[in-house]
């Protein structure tokens, strides 16, 4: 009798460290990812003013990703962010915590609409465009790019005991 007792403990606490091992695995593989965006990210911004019409002092707001000048090579950056592990480990999504994956499906989904958005911003690159259209595709982007750091900053910060170099 107290053998089996022994033993449903033993099965219960090894399940336990299994599925918290599994948590700490699958947290590692999303923090990598989106610490790994966050450097492009943060490439990106650092070179907003390079070869920038405007002068800091002459923006009323923030214009995070201006494609005017290197705006095709910013696109090619930010065309090279990755979901490849959101890719692959979705269905083992559902054994983090409730809130934690709420963030990283609000990351992810405005990772893709940031995606999207490069796409037709390149495409109308490609094409004849104007100072106007620069501009209106460059407020397009810097309002996802904006919300993108932010959440890869909060996500970061969520996993910064996870060791990221």
């Amino acid at each position: 009798m107290i053998t089996l007792i022994v033993q449903i403990l033993w099965s219960m606490y090894t399940d336990y460290d299994k599925k918290k091992d599994d948590k700490v695995k699958l947290r590692t593989m999303y923090a990598y990812e989106i610490k790994s965006n966050s450097k492009q990210l943060c490439l990106v911004y650092e070179t907003r003013n390079i070869n920038s019409r405007y002068e800091d002092y002459e923006l009323d707001e923030d214009l995070s990703v201006d494609l005017y000048g290197y705006g095709r090579v910013k696109l090619r950056l930010l065309s090279n962010l990755q979901d490849k592990v959101f890719s692959s480990y979705f269905t083992q999504l559902q054994i983090l915590d409730t809130d934690e994956i709420a963030d990283l499906m609000h990351y992810y989904q405005n990772l893709d609409d940031l995606k999207i958005q490069v796409k037709k911003s390149s495409s109308q690159m490609s094409r004849p465009h104007s100072i106007e259209d620069i501009d209106s595709e460059s407020y397009k982007i810097s309002t996802l790019f904006k919300e993108q750091m932010q959440l890869s900053q909060q996500l970061i910060n969520r996993y910064k005991n996870i060791a990221l170099n």
